[in-house]
């Protein structure tokens, strides 16, 4: 299978630090791929690499075969690519149902649909099958 990202030999210094040196990885459309490593181990520093925020000083990007090294958050979200941080927040007065469901809003319609479509945008049935595959359903109602 084709990966949908690819990072070739990806390297980014700061003067005589080097941050990331020489990592390549590679994406399959559907896996789930992790990088772990002690602060200051330059997981950071690849993420903001990989995703345009800064540029690498050498090494390749590629996402569905196409170069993307330095492209910048705008044009990598165009693409369809996005990143989220390790922001834990969730709306404490909504059950954990209604928290998925907030959440996939985000990203469905522009102010219209929000106003003027069904209270959960359609989203109730998607959120309750995220809620099963993570194994959450027994807990949906709760806050």
């Amino acid at each position: 299978m084709t990966p949908i990202l690819t990072a070739e030999n990806v390297t980014k210094h700061y003067g005589a630090i080097r941050a990331v040196d020489g990592v390549s990885f590679s994406v399959a459309p559907g896996e789930i791929f992790g990088v772990i490593g002690p602060n200051g181990s330059g997981k950071s520093t690849l993420f903001n690499c990989v995703l345009g925020q800064i540029r690498p000083d050498d090494g390749r990007v590629a996402f569905k075969e196409r170069d993307i090294t330095g492209a910048g958050p705008l044009a990598m979200s165009r693409m369809g690519i996005g990143r989220t941080f390790q922001s834990l927040q969730v709306f404490g007065g909504l059950t954990v149902r209604d928290n998925v469901i907030a959440a996939a809003q985000e990203y469905r319609g522009g102010l219209w649909s929000r106003l003027f479509s069904a209270p959960d945008m359609g989203l109730g049935a998607k959120a309750d099958e995220t809620l099963a595959l993570f194994e959450l359903a027994p807990h949906a109602a709760k806050r």
